[in-house]
């Protein structure tokens, strides 16, 4: 442990979390400034595959629990000593079937990248390198029983089945989802996805150079060029927070005010201004 780190752990949990919160907000993904606006106040989050708990920091305050979904044994333990209150840390790989699955981290330049670990073996096969462990996977619609007001998916390919077998909890709630898609991770993923949302009355945004644009404008040549993959194991603040290459897309039900894409909108606006200034 270096001197930083020691001093770091001896700082009381709830400062450490706060220091920790403000530095995603600072260098992490634009969609966490936006949580605020899709959370519910009455009802839980749900975050499939946690990692490190980007984004229950900015779930947390806006809902009534957070229910946090990660294989990892590691991230789990880490996810359960980081928050104790208000966040029930779950150690299992959500799909569309019940059993055991290989989940495989990547192992980029000696350093395995925790955030891209995967269950898909198209998306593992994209790395050159990857280390190995059998983890429990499930259903949603089968471990949960809450009310769910928004969901954040990111599990690195294995999207589509995670939302399979969540539908009828989607169906029940109609919550807003944040959904990681990358096509060179998944081939066709955002079609099934599109196919899948349209048949629940869901539409889907994204956002692109501080703006909120419908989904029918997102361009998987231009967005998702090969060229303009993030470095992953660059440090997260040397990285580009509106990077060119986009993955996370927000699904609303048709019944969702107007009022939620204005907000959005807006507080883009907010930030794009600030970030010129």
């Amino acid at each position: 442990m270096t001197s930083r780190d020691g001093l770091r752990a001896l700082l009381p949990r709830s400062i450490r979390n706060w220091r920790e919160s403000r530095f995603f907000g600072r260098y992490g993904e634009v969609e966490l400034r936006l949580l605020k606006f899709l959370c519910r106040h009455d009802a839980d989050a749900i975050d499939v595959g946690a990692d490190e708990g980007t984004y229950v920091h900015y779930m947390r305050p806006h809902v009534r629990r957070v229910i946090a979904y990660e294989p990892l044994p590691r991230s789990t333990e880490a996810l359960r000593a980081k928050f104790r209150q208000g966040v029930l840390v779950e150690a299992l790989a959500l799909s569309d079937r019940r059993g055991t699955v290989e989940l495989r981290v990547p192992v980029v330049d000696g350093v395995a990248i925790d955030g891209c670990a995967t269950v898909s073996p198209y998306a593992a096969a994209t790395y050159l390198n990857c280390r190995s462990i059998d983890v429990p996977t499930d259903l949603l619609d089968d471990v949960y029983r809450g009310r769910v007001g928004i969901m954040k998916i990111s599990v690195e390919g294995h999207e589509q089945a995670v939302l399979d077998g969540a539908i009828e909890t989607i169906r029940r709630d109609r919550p807003r989802l944040v959904v990681r898609i990358d096509e060179r991770l998944s081939p066709g993923g955002l079609d099934r996805a599109r196919t899948y949302f349209s048949a629940l009355g869901y539409a889907g945004h994204f956002v692109h150079n501080h703006v909120l644009k419908p989904l029918e404008r997102f361009s998987i040549r231009h967005m998702q060029h090969s060229g303009n993959v993030p470095d992953l194991v660059a440090p997260l603040h040397a990285r580009e927070r509106f990077g060119r290459y986009v993955y996370n897309f927000i699904f609303l039900p048709e019944e969702e005010p107007e009022s939620t894409l204005q907000q959005m909108a807006r507080h883009l606006e907010k930030m794009r201004i600030r970030s010129a200034a």
